[in-house]
């Protein structure tokens, strides 16, 4: 995908959706699950300082990306707590311009919707992605689903629909919690069986 040009107003958009039997084929094909840490929660003035993404085919992970970030930007002590990334960690990471790069040749054609990509809170990481994406020039259409979302949708009996609670209920370990690249493996994993969960068709999510 290529970056803008100085008076290209198209950025990077992403959109969510929900599934219908399309979606489902698409998914059950190819899918990119996505993580990220970051600094903070505001997308707006934090940044991300970790990546975790998975590319599955026919349910299987079959390629991965996991980065560090150095966002030259100070890391909150409360963001610090949960994922365990400290300022110190970062200090030699990547810079942002050769990590998005990556990124997007990683994201390849889902770029341009023609791969969906899943997160738990997809809003929240695709904020900060879209943020950093658009800084730097991108532009794109990203086709997203939220498996937070699809999980009130599809499951119950759940304590909550955290994705370590979501996890538990089909019955898997995420062994690095609230890293980047365990999460979103485990994101995918979650997505998988959400669809195996769809058994009839009047079942399915428009």
């Amino acid at each position: 995908m290529r970056k803008n040009d100085i008076n290209d107003l198209h950025k990077v958009t992403y959109y969510t959706y929900l599934l219908d039997e399309q979606i489902i084929e698409s998914v059950k094909e190819c899918f990119i699950a996505f993580d990220v840490e970051t600094t903070g929660l505001k997308a707006w003035e934090d940044k991300i300082v970790e990546i975790g993404a998975v590319v599955f085919e026919y349910g299987i992970p079959i390629k991965k990306f996991s980065t560090l970030v150095n966002p030259k930007k100070h890391i909150s002590e409360n963001a610090s707590k949960v994922s365990g990334i400290t300022d110190k960690m970062i200090k030699k990471a990547p810079c942002e311009e050769m990590v998005y790069r990556d990124l997007v040749d990683f994201f390849g054609t889902a770029m341009c919707g023609k791969i969906f990509v899943c997160s738990h809170n997809i809003n929240f990481d695709m904020m900060f992605l879209i943020e950093a994406l658009n800084r730097l020039g991108y532009s794109g259409d990203i086709y997203c689903l939220d498996t937070l979302d699809l999980s009130k949708k599809i499951i119950k009996y759940v304590p909550n629909y955290k994705l370590a609670s979501v996890a538990n209920y089909y019955g898997l370990v995420n062994e690095n919690e609230h890293r980047a690249m365990s999460d979103a493996e485990i994101c995918g994993k979650v997505l998988i069986n959400l669809i195996y969960e769809l058994k009839q068709p009047n079942q399915i999510i428009y």
